[in-house]
């Protein structure tokens, strides 16, 4: 027979310090990692080898607040967190951790939200500062370092700030200037004027959130579509905000 408790006295309290659940590590490998409906909540990502993806699961298989912690403890890579069907959500950079949340499981993709924040150590006391006022000329369609106007960083996440005044000879001409990385352009920084008439002075700023390797050097590229653009006053700084 059923017997029904209608009062219960409990002696004491239940405690605990902490709760933690077996997180899931795995190195970096340059594939794409397959979260499911039971992969553990906890994701950890160790090593240093580039090109790594992390794929959601299917949203329609998952309750609305299904929620994924994931770090990235690589000292030296980012890696990409997509949704179910591909699309990419975010890089986790290298050092940080994120937390992904599922606020709608309607479609495979779902939508999620997403908080990251950058564990590594941050330091504004590791900062570059070049400044110039000599004239830089050039006639080149194609982009051309502004001589003097490089540098490399040790490791680290900077913040790029550049400001550049100039000017053209020819009236209506395209000019652009960006920043490199390596030689390679950071597509992002890249920035078009294009001044009225010939001689008139023109302000060019770029910045961009960049990663440094410790090998890999700054740099300005400029050009111009036509007749000669001239840069006089410029500075580049660059501000270390993580590792």
């Amino acid at each position: 027979m059923t017997h029904f408790i209608d009062h219960q006295t409990v002696e004491g309290m239940l405690k605990y310090n902490a709760l933690t659940e077996p997180p899931t590590i795995q190195a970096l490998a340059a594939v794409t990692t397959n979260l499911t409906l039971t992969s553990a909540k906890a994701q950890i990502f160790t090593g240093v080898v580039a090109g790594q993806f992390l794929r959601l699961p299917d949203a329609t298989t998952l309750a609305i607040g299904h929620r994924f912690d994931v770090y990235n403890q690589s000292p030296t890579q980012f890696m990409e967190i997509e949704n179910n069907i591909g699309g990419n959500l975010l890089e986790l950079l290298f050092t940080s951790a994120a937390q992904v949340i599922l606020q709608d499981n309607s479609t495979a993709a779902g939508v999620w939200i997403i908080r990251a924040q950058q564990t590594g150590t941050a330091s504004g006391l590791i900062n570059y500062y070049i400044t110039a006022n000599a004239a830089f000329a050039t006639t080149s369609a194609t982009d051309v370092m502004i001589t003097g106007f490089t540098i490399t960083p040790v490791q680290g996440t900077y913040v790029v700030l550049a400001n550049i005044n100039g000017s053209c000879s020819t009236g209506n001409a395209v000019t652009q200037a960006a920043v490199y990385r390596n030689g390679t352009v950071v597509a992002t920084t890249q920035r078009t004027a294009k001044p009225g008439s010939s001689g008139t002075a023109f302000f060019t700023a770029l910045q961009g959130v960049i990663q440094f390797d410790g090998s890999q050097s700054c740099s300005i590229f400029v050009n111009t579509s036509a007749g000669t653009y001239t840069v006089t006053d410029r500075s580049l700084v660059l501000l270390r905000i993580g590792t």
